[in-house]
């Protein structure tokens, strides 16, 4: 079978109105979506008679991988906030019901988009990269050495968001958990033996 070329491809973008319409009980999953080449416009919803419509998604952002996935994920929920706005209140445009809406199902109420959310999502996940970089040297069964505790050996280690914890285990059978990125900041030699 053929690897799909999109990054987010349809059943990705299904997959984000499933999880919407498990919020709202409405029905966006089982819509109509199209796909364009549209360079100036993410996304739109189309009204159809009584809850029906279609959306429609550009392929040059939903391919385009310097795109983070907030702005595609953000776009898919714009859109659907308009779906919902249609099918609750019969609203449209980016009125009040719709920044309801967008409330409800975490989208930022923003009428275009905003290349600044753009940067600002690459620089964060450079930060979270640079941060599992940073503590990524420290494995089970290493020895470490702490300024204040002295040296011990990592039992386990926890994955956590942008970090790692470690469990480190002391002469006399204490144990410490430790920031691995923290680690890495204070102990000298990021506080490998």
């Amino acid at each position: 079978m053929e690897e799909n070329k999109y990054i987010w491809p349809e059943e990705r973008v299904r997959a984000e109105l499933r999880r919407m319409d498990k919020i709202t009980g409405l029905k966006g999953a089982e819509l109509p979506i199209r796909f364009n080449e549209a360079a100036r416009t993410l996304g739109s919803f189309t009204p159809g008679r009584r809850e029906s419509g279609s959306f429609q998604f550009s392929r040059h952002y939903l391919e385009n991988p310097n795109i983070p996935d907030e702005v595609n994920c953000d776009t898919i929920r714009h859109e659907y906030a308009h779906y919902m706005d249609w099918v609750i209140y019969g609203g449209s445009g980016h009125g009040k019901t719709w920044k309801a809406c967008c409330s409800k199902i975490d989208a930022l109420p923003l009428r275009l988009y905003n290349s600044g959310m753009a940067k600002h999502y690459r620089k964060i996940h450079e930060i979270s990269e640079a941060n599992l970089r940073r503590c990524s040297g420290y494995a089970v069964g290493q020895t470490v050495r702490h300024p204040q505790f002295g040296t011990g050996v990592i039992e386990t280690i926890r994955e956590a968001k942008e970090d790692r914890m470690l469990e480190v285990v002391f002469p006399g059978g204490t144990k410490k958990i430790f920031s691995a990125c923290w680690m890495h900041d204070h102990c000298p030699g990021d506080g490998i033996v």
